[in-house]
């Protein structure tokens, strides 16, 4: 891959690395530079162009042709040859919709949006809050907590495991198994610890194939269900090993670890925001504009991958056909050029809902309206019996290398109790 000829590029390509955990903490400064100085770059450490206006990664998201997210995930070649042996003696490993386009990303995304229209999400909201209550629950009176593994982690797990009609039991053990097919996917495993991984995310592959032998022969009212159902109606009906892509990756996965992390970066702005969190506790209603400020200045969603098919001009550069291209949607929600002010937490701004929190186009995320739903309804219980919270001065939050999102993974808040 030819390297970018600007003398610049040198030093974002070594600077910027999505791999160090400590850089998710506050990368905006840098994303700054980069917009100003180079906004498309070649990074030798990452093997891909990185984009970071929101003009130019909007223009990836718009154009499918040129930019496609067919096998732009492919991690076959990352793995060692046992651990490439072993996943091959599971079910073999499909496009999801995450790296796939066109009219097999628009079959897979209906049978995943089933379950996750509007219309279901909205039945689901009184079970939801439930949910979120009976983890409140367990720490109201305690005064002070690590809000990422007491509610922000398990809660959205809860719900999807919920909806799935998987036993809450069973939500440890499952945990396990998503983060380490989450960590294979997007973060840089160790040789040494591929091996366990791997067996790890083949007991998940067995576990969904139970779950979908018992809602075959006895269909509920669940979202699996639903998705079966959904897909029986489809012209091509889903494989078996696509189906267990789409429970374990789409649904369970992706859909609690993007919204745990979105949870405690919305919380992050609005205690660390004079007068941001007062207003929610004074006016509950502010709390969806809000939410939606949230994700624009402290953006879960730290980026995603597109290939190009043809020589493409990005930015000012010559992108060959072929290549790797790593749009910064985190980046592009701060661009200077899209928002005024852009670090300043201003939910009254007229174009709060042009950020990149959920992407844009066909691969817009399927789940934004359960994450949004569970966000508000969680912002709502906080602000109802923790009005006193605030970030507390120690332990600092803990960040983990990932390469598509960004997000506490441990973050102490505390509160007085009465």
């Amino acid at each position: 891959m030819p390297t970018d000829s600007n003398s610049s590029a040198p030093n974002f390509a070594h600077t910027f690395n999505p791999f160090d955990g400590e850089q998710h903490r506050d990368p905006f400064a840098l994303f700054e530079q980069m917009r100003r100085e180079q906004p498309v770059f070649w990074s030798p450490a990452l093997g891909m162009w990185v984009v970071s206006r929101h003009a130019d990664i909007c223009s990836v998201l718009r154009d499918p042709e040129r930019f496609t997210s067919l096998d732009a995930y492919a991690i076959g070649a990352e793995f060692t040859p046992e651990a490439g042996a072993l996943l091959a003696t599971g079910h073999p490993l499909t496009r999801t919709l995450l790296d796939n386009d066109g009219l097999e990303h628009a079959r897979l995304r209906r049978i995943v949006g089933s379950a996750l229209n509007g219309k279901k999400v909205e039945q689901w909201r009184p079970r939801i809050r439930a949910l979120a209550s009976e983890l409140l629950d367990g720490f109201v009176s305690a005064g002070r907590v690590d809000i990422a593994a007491a509610f922000a982690e398990p809660f959205p797990l809860r719900v999807i495991l919920d909806m799935l009609g998987v036993p809450l039991a069973d939500l440890p053990q499952i945990k396990r198994w998503s983060d380490d097919w989450f960590e294979l996917l997007f973060a840089r495993v160790p040789p040494e610890q591929q091996v366990a991984r791997v067996e790890s995310y083949l007991e998940f592959q067995r576990y969904c194939d139970r779950m979908i032998d018992a809602r075959t022969a006895n269909p509920g009212q669940d979202a699996l269900s639903e998705m079966l159902q959904a897909g029986r109606a489809e012209q091509v009906p889903p494989s078996r090993a696509e189906l267990i892509s789409l429970i374990s990756g789409a649904f369970i996965a992706a859909g609690h670890e993007t919204t745990s992390r979105m949870l405690c970066n919305t919380l992050r702005v609005l205690l660390t925001t004079p007068g941001a969190w007062a207003a929610i506790v004074a006016d509950p209603g502010r709390i969806a504009r809000d939410l939606e400020e949230a994700l624009r200045v402290e953006g879960t969603a730290l980026g995603m991958l597109r290939v190009t098919t043809a020589e493409v001009v990005l930015g000012g550069q010559t992108i060959p056909a072929g290549a790797r291209v790593y749009v910064l949607y985190a980046s592009g929600s701060r661009d200077e050029e899209q928002f005024r002010c852009p670090a300043q937490f201003d939910p009254a701004r007229a174009n709060v809902m042009d950020h990149l929190g959920f992407g844009r186009g066909a691969h817009y995320c399927v789940g934004a309206l359960l994450a949004r739903a569970q966000a508000r309804i969680a912002l709502e219980l906080f602000a109802e019996r923790l009005p006193g919270l605030r970030l507390a001065a120690e332990p600092a939050p803990i960040y983990r290398s990932h390469v598509t999102i960004r997000g506490p993974v441990s973050m102490w808040l505390e509160w007085d109790v009465a």
